[in-house]
């Protein structure tokens, strides 16, 4: 009977081969020093039969995904902040946020996220403890009895100028420069100023029901206490 031959896919070690089907006149045998994925290992020259695979060995094996994931966050915050500057350049955008709950749950999220950075920060609160207690405590005793769209909107307009050093009968040009000056966190801005030109219909001699009226006082309390948190 004729003798067969050994050859580089006979699945055995023969005629001169460093491994099964590999080195000598063979393809190279893999090793874990040939800057290839080959054998067991889980990454290059990495896992298996080679040595433990490190996080830097993660990032080469991940490069392209991680830097388009990157690309991606960026445009995503980029997006996001362009949105904001927008708004606080366009206030009638900002008013519309109170119209989706959607968008309003997200900003109110946003910036609870944020004020638990500036706490790590150590950044001191926008408005002090004790004045934010004195307009709480004055919108308390507004809920209490009875209260016109105009002592309403008044009450929020004064607590406004308090706020933010505003002279009394401020625009809405002085405004804007105000409370882009101020140290309000950006999100709560956005709030603040959407709350301001959604007050506006106060001062329309529009019908406003008396749950409106008293959601236009929630809302005002909600960021008064914000500002104190902030």
């Amino acid at each position: 009977m004729p003798k067969v031959c050994g050859n580089c896919s006979d699945g055995i070690k023969n005629q001169g081969e460093g491994d099964v089907d590999c080195g000598g006149r063979c393809r190279p045998c893999p090793s874990c020093d040939d800057g290839k994925k080959n054998g067991d290992e889980r990454y290059v020259d990495c896992g298996g039969d080679c040595k433990k695979c490190e996080f830097h060995d993660f990032l080469i094996h991940n490069l392209v995904w991680i830097v388009m994931l990157a690309l991606l966050v960026i445009m995503i915050v980029g997006g996001v902040l362009s949105y904001f500057v927008l708004i606080l350049a366009r206030p009638e955008k900002a008013k519309r946020l109170y119209n989706n709950n959607t968008f309003f749950l997200f900003m109110t999220g946003m910036n609870r996220f944020c004020r638990n950075c500036r706490k790590v920060l150590r950044k001191s609160p926008a408005v002090g403890a004790d004045a934010v207690k004195n307009y709480l405590e004055e919108l308390q005793e507004l809920a209490r009895r009875p209260f016109s769209n105009k002592e309403l909107y008044d009450t929020i307009i004064r607590m406004y100028s308090s706020i933010f050093s505003l002279p009394p009968g401020f625009d809405d040009k002085a405004f804007f420069s105000k409370i882009h000056e101020s140290k309000v966190p950006p999100f709560l801005k956005v709030l603040l100023v959407g709350f301001y030109k959604k007050a506006g219909i106060l001062t329309m001699g529009t019908f406003v029901a008396d749950e409106e009226r008293e959601s236009f006082l929630t809302e005002f309390r909600f960021l008064i206490a914000e500002l104190g948190k902030a």
